[in-house]
């Protein structure tokens, strides 16, 4: 069978035995993808689509946090298990390769977005220790607050999975 159209929600659910986390992440990116696309007449070409497609469904901005929320209920195997001290989720596939580094200190029992510089050697100049690309400082601190656009569109999709 082959993949053609637009992505629909019913795809998630198949396997049916697949991970909560995979039914999340696929759920959510339909979502965002038909968000994204309600103005896919005024795109007048392939290179309007892709970057449209770039930008909006796959979001660095706001990538952490949906991450974080697709696997904040995964339980790891006996394989999986977390080294000591580990309690960063796992990033999104793409988000590597598509995103540049986000860093983030605790400070006053709150984590937030710093500049690289700010954080000690070898990452900047600074003296603090900092997280790369996680929005709970190693879970030491309360989460930076999520955008908005990760709230609104998850909400959506899980309206959007219940009515299909």
């Amino acid at each position: 069978e082959k993949c053609s159209g637009e992505p629909s929600v019913q795809w998630c659910a198949q396997p049916a035995d697949a991970p909560d986390s995979v039914r999340k992440y696929c759920e959510t990116y339909v979502g965002r993808y038909r968000v994204c696309m309600s103005d896919a007449p005024s795109l007048n070409n392939a290179s309007e689509w892709a970057d449209t497609v770039r930008e909006c469904v796959f979001n660095c901005e706001d990538s952490i946090w949906l991450a974080r929320e697709i696997h904040k209920d995964e339980k790891r195997s006996e394989g999986e298990k977390k080294r000591k001290g580990e309690k960063k989720p796992k990033l999104l596939g793409w988000h590597t390769s598509m995103c540049p580094p986000r860093w983030f200190l605790c400070e006053a029992s709150k984590c937030k977005e710093v500049n690289q510089v700010d954080c000690k050697p070898p990452v900047g100049l600074g003296k603090r220790k900092c997280y790369r690309d996680d929005v709970a400082c190693g879970e030491k601190c309360e989460l930076v607050p999520q955008p908005s656009l990760v709230v609104n569109l998850t909400s959506d999709v899980k309206s959007d999975v219940s009515s299909a």
